[in-house]
């Protein structure tokens, strides 16, 4: 269920800083191929999308295919499984925070020189997610008295490197395989057992404030 932490468009791109080969000297700069800045592009924006709900869009940053790899911070395997299963996933948890807000910086793109069609891409990232009522919630202590939860309950962030492998597909970079590593945390975990239970219903609020822009 947690797979997906993983993750405003115009502050969100700011933040994103992107190294693909580039010389930042205030004399000399390299500009990045068409490649590494169509791979660099997509990174940022996996953010992004994710922050904004827009998980149509962000489905499309992915193969038909992907491999999926939190291990370093859940424990277990990776996930093999379909971009559409995993957008549903993450549809099903993000939407339940009343904010997340994932930062990128440092972005990474190393071109295959031997399959002009793969490269892979690295990251670093923070994710923030709050839920603003959740230290207001009542819970029973060990002897089942109604006490409010601490407001740190309703605060998680993790923080680490993203490692990506993409291919070339009709035109476009495909992430086919994500892995999270060096991650970090502060606040409480238990914010995620509160996300799933207000997914759905924040999710259909949201879709309702869409702008009909071809109208």
């Amino acid at each position: 269920m947690v797979l997906g932490l993983i993750l405003g468009v115009a502050s969100m791109s700011a933040n994103a800083k992107t190294s693909v080969k580039t010389n930042t000297s205030a004399t000399e700069l390299t500009t990045p191929s068409m490649a590494e800045a169509t791979i660099a592009r997509n990174l940022a924006s996996y953010a992004v999308l994710a922050d904004q709900n827009a998980f149509a869009y962000l489905g499309r940053l992915f193969a038909p295919k992907v491999t999926v790899d939190y291990t370093a911070l859940w424990g277990g395997e990776p996930q093999s499984l379909t971009r559409e299963a995993l957008m549903q996933q993450w549809a099903g948890f993000l939407p339940g925070f009343d904010v997340t807000y994932h930062q990128v910086s440092d972005i990474k793109v190393e071109l295959d020189q031997d399959n002009a069609t793969n490269a892979k891409a690295t990251m670093r990232f923070s994710a923030s997610h709050f839920i603003k009522d959740a230290g207001n919630r009542d819970k029973a202590d060990a002897n089942g008295v109604s006490v409010k939860e601490h407001e740190d309950k309703g605060f998680w962030q993790v923080a680490g490197r993203y490692h990506f492998t993409l291919t070339q597909i009709d035109g476009d970079w495909l992430i086919t395989s994500v892995t999270l590593t060096e991650p970090s945390e502060q606040g409480s975990r238990e914010v995620l057992a509160i996300a799933p239970e207000r997914a759905a219903t924040n999710l259909a609020k949201r879709q309702t404030k869409l702008v009909d822009y071809q109208n």
